[in-house]
């Protein structure tokens, strides 16, 4: 079997400076309704960062920057989800509604929005996944995988996973319907930023949202200017060795 991912997202949401600072939430951990781990900036309120398991590092170079990472955040295979019938149930809940049109977004042809269908994408490239994985753990799974091999269906079901329930909670359902857009117009562009190493840095707009593309090889880095600043970033180990996306 594949070696186990190890898994680093950063979700910032950029709020008004006004709203005072949090202090530190190292590994803040709970069990149910899935096992789920909790760390935030010190000094910039609206950071939040989540994993399975594992060990958070916060490093804020200044100037309200702030990245949250997570290592070894694969549960064991001795480790059970104590409530497997509620475990995933925000990320599953997210795509249903994207597929029925329940999410006010522009995507069409979403039927392929499955858990199931990224599940057994993850198997059959030989990664090990936990008994009954949840959907972020299968999702964090596949991009474990080589950029190279990754594929624009599976790859837009990973991201919505991990984006979309946070964005939606965090900011709002047009905000995180913005960005299903955005990841799903164009999902073989998508996939060819994060095959790439040193790609353009683009901005689109898109309605009432501009998008900034800083993404590259294994991370997505996105910054969404409509309602409130977002910053988006979902770094894979394949982006192994860089700070942030570009680095």
């Amino acid at each position: 079997m594949g070696r186990r991912p190890v898994f680093a997202i950063v979700l910032s949401v950029v709020f008004c400076a006004s709203f005072a600072p949090i202090r530190a939430q190292d590994e803040q951990c709970r069990t149910s309704p899935e096992p789920q781990c909790q760390c935030a900036c010190r000094e910039v309120r609206s950071v939040a960062s989540f994993a399975p398991r594992g060990t958070c590092r916060i490093i804020e170079p200044g100037g309200g920057a702030c990245q949250l990472r997570w290592f070894d955040a694969a549960r064991h295979n001795d480790e059970k989800v104590l409530n497997p019938n509620e475990a995933g149930a925000l990320q599953r809940q997210f795509l249903d509604r994207v597929r029925s049109g329940n999410l006010p977004t522009k995507a069409r042809d979403m039927a392929f929005l499955r858990v199931e269908m990224l599940e057994e994408k993850v198997r059959s490239n030989d990664i090990q996944l936990p008994p009954g994985p949840t959907p972020l753990e299968i999702a964090a799974a596949y991009l474990s995988i080589d950029p190279n091999k990754l594929e624009s269906e599976p790859l837009l079901v990973s991201l919505l996973i991990l984006l979309g329930p946070a964005v939606s909670g965090l900011a709002s359902d047009a905000v995180a319907a913005a960005v299903v857009d955005y990841l799903a117009g164009e999902p073989n562009v998508i996939l060819a930023r994060l095959q790439s190493e040193k790609p353009d840095i683009v901005s689109i707009k898109a309605g009432s949202f501009e998008f900034t593309d800083i993404s590259a090889r294994g991370c997505l880095e996105l910054v969404v200017r409509g309602e409130k600043p977002v910053t988006l970033m979902v770094k894979s180990p394949r982006a192994a060795g860089r700070n942030r996306c570009r680095e």
